[in-house]
């Protein structure tokens, strides 16, 4: 049976010349535990040097050798790998709208006034660690102030809603970010009152240099994080000024000059610093700057009520400017003007020129071309003067003749009316005299009317119905059916200064 080789046995050379070696089986636990051998020898007769027992480990030796080889080539093929990543590692593309240095043990390394890198691809000799790259942006750099002069809202609230939920009663509460909370910003206006604002612009980096060596740049980005603040603090700074120099009024009616002027005194900080920074814009939201939004929804009333004003406004002039025209037609404006400057002269109490204003009015109303209701209304006038002047203007005239005939004699002329009134009763077709003698007294007659007289009384009667039927409705002093200037018999005065003023609102 033979045995496994064991080292302690080797200490005695003079026990392996005599001894007989064999390989022996393992117990099976021990098989299962050990990794199977990557070499296995036997010896099976007996060893007489130490050359037999090198020749028996030479393949063992060869193995390692093979895989120390192997390793060794795979070692060189990483350090080859590595070292050309080492070497491309020191390439930097540096793309458009974006600027930077080259650091070379920390410090900007390149010609003095040329450090600062232009887009293209550029090569650094030493890489990182010893070189490296420092790559931002330097264009369209966006900043805001969303909440240094702003209110707390509610999370999801809109402006809108915010305003409409604003009351008097509720009193600002100022203070910084504490975890998820934060207080209410505002500015103070030059005469005391609350203002908010938010601001949006943009800034650039003129001066790469400049910036690397003012601005402490802490974030992963560089120029990402102290630049922003920066500008912020320029900015706030700025608008605090400006506000504590203008009225509220003023202060929330931001025009394109006061923009200028918040970007210059923003400018102005910067360039104190050396920092290379320019501020290239600023804007402000559709709802910025505004009161406190309790002052802004009172605001809002008072405009909407004026809003409402002005519309009820127009209304009335239009349609008292259509009612004007309807009365006098397209010379309303020229008739108002002239009953203005007679209003003045009556108040200055100047009778001469009220009274030429008087009859410029006049002839303005009495003009053939004057038109609406105006017109229709004296031409009214005149045709009811005409009537009257017809009807009762005749008798009067009558009797203004016999008047002083009557006081002469009123005899005479009592029984000269009565004739006339007695030829005329017996003159008309319709009536019949009856003759009957004196002196018999109180006594009833019971008489019969000529026929032909009562056939004349009916048809006098059907005579009046269909008249009457056919004037039924109509206006006879209308116009229409008469020019007023074909029935005045003299000149009118439609106006009189004692009758009272007039005025026009």
């Amino acid at each position: 049976m033979a045995r496994s080789l064991d080292p302690r046995d080797l200490n005695d050379t003079d026990d392996l010349n005599d001894a007989a070696l064999s390989p022996v089986e393992e117990e099976p636990e021990l098989d299962e535990r050990r990794r199977a051998a990557s070499a296995r020898f036997d010896v099976t007769a007996e060893v007489g040097s130490d050359v037999i027992l090198r020749e028996a480990m030479d393949p063992a030796n060869q193995s390692l050798r093979d895989a120390l080889r192997l390793s060794y080539r795979v070692l060189q093929l990483v350090i080859l790998v590595l070292l050309v990543l080492f070497v491309f590692s020191g390439f930097q593309t540096v793309e458009t709208h974006r600027t930077g240095v080259r650091l070379q043990f920390g410090g900007i390394a390149g010609e003095p006034g040329r450090e600062a890198l232009e887009p293209g691809a550029h090569f650094s000799i030493f890489p990182y660690p010893i070189g490296e790259f420092l790559i931002f942006e330097d264009r369209n750099r966006p900043i805001a102030l969303e909440y240094a002069f702003w209110p707390r809202m509610r999370p999801n609230q809109s402006f809108e809603q915010a305003v409409e939920a604003a009351l008097t009663s509720t009193l600002l509460q100022p203070g910084p970010f504490r975890g998820d909370t934060r207080g209410d910003g505002y500015v103070i206006t030059g005469d005391g009152d609350i203002a908010h604002l938010q601001l949006r612009g943009q800034y650039e980096v003129d001066d790469p240099i400049g910036f690397i060596r003012t601005v402490e740049n802490r974030a992963s980005r560089a120029g990402s994080l102290d630049g922003d603040r920066l500008v912020e603090i320029a900015l706030m700074r700025a608008v605090t000024l400006h506000a504590a120099r203008t009225p509220l009024a003023r202060f929330t009616e931001m025009g394109d000059q006061e923009r200028v002027d918040l970007r210059a005194a923003a400018q102005a900080f910067i360039d104190r610093t050396g920092a290379g920074v320019r501020v290239a814009e600023i804007s402000f939201p559709p709802t910025s700057p505004t009161p406190v939004f309790a002052i802004r929804k009172a605001d809002l009333e008072v405009q909407s009520a004026r809003s409402e004003a002005g519309r009820l406004i127009e209304d009335a002039q239009r349609q008292a400017q259509s009612r004007l025209i309807e009365l006098a037609g397209t010379e309303a404006d020229r008739l108002l003007d002239a009953i203005d400057l007679y209003q003045i002269a009556v108040d200055s109490a100047e009778s001469d020129t009220a009274d030429a204003a008087l009859a410029r009015i006049n002839a303005m109303l009495e003009a053939p071309d004057m038109q609406g209701e105006v017109a229709e209304r004296i031409s009214q006038a005149f045709a009811y003067r005409s009537l009257v002047e017809g009807t009762l203007g005749n008798e009067a005239r009558r009797f203004s003749a016999l008047l002083p005939t009557w006081r002469e004699s009123a005899s005479l002329v009592r029984a000269e009316l009565w004739s006339d009134t007695i030829g005329y009763i017996r003159s008309r077709p319709d009536a019949e005299t009856l003759a009957v003698p004196d002196g018999l007294g109180l006594m009833r007659l019971i008489l019969n009317g000529s026929g032909e007289v009562a056939k004349v009384r009916r048809q006098q009667r059907l005579d009046r119905s269909e008249r009457a039927a056919a004037v039924a409705g109509l206006d006879l002093l209308n116009p229409r059916f008469e020019r007023a200037q074909d029935m005045r018999s003299g000149a009118g005065r439609q106006l009189d200064r004692q009758a009272g003023s007039m005025r026009r609102d």
